[in-house]
């Protein structure tokens, strides 16, 4: 099988929950870029804690992008960080 290069999560506030069930999947493609929404309304609405995402991102040694609404990436993550914004994460700092 061909290595998996990236990953569109769009889940509706289940985000950290779909990164914690492919730990696997991230140790077989070390090289894995993620695209997803942090919208801290949805994931609150199903009991969940935006934190937890964030500190998922963090633990697992991704470099975070903002994707602005023009298409362009912004290095890291807003300040101050907005209850929506778009997200790509990556093992590499070469896009």
């Amino acid at each position: 099988l061909h290595p998996i290069t990236l990953i569109k999560i769009d889940v509706q506030g289940f985000e950290h929950q779909v990164c914690l069930g492919m730990t696997q999947t991230l140790k077989d493609n070390p090289n894995i870029s993620i695209i997803l929404e942090y919208a801290v309304d949805s994931i609150t609405a199903l009991g969940f804690n935006p934190a937890d995402l964030l500190e998922w991102i963090h633990n697992n040694t991704f470099h975070v992008y903002t994707i602005l609404k023009n298409g362009a990436l912004q290095a890291g993550l807003p300040d101050p960080l907005p209850p929506y914004c778009d997200l790509l994460l990556s093992r590499s700092r070469q896009l």
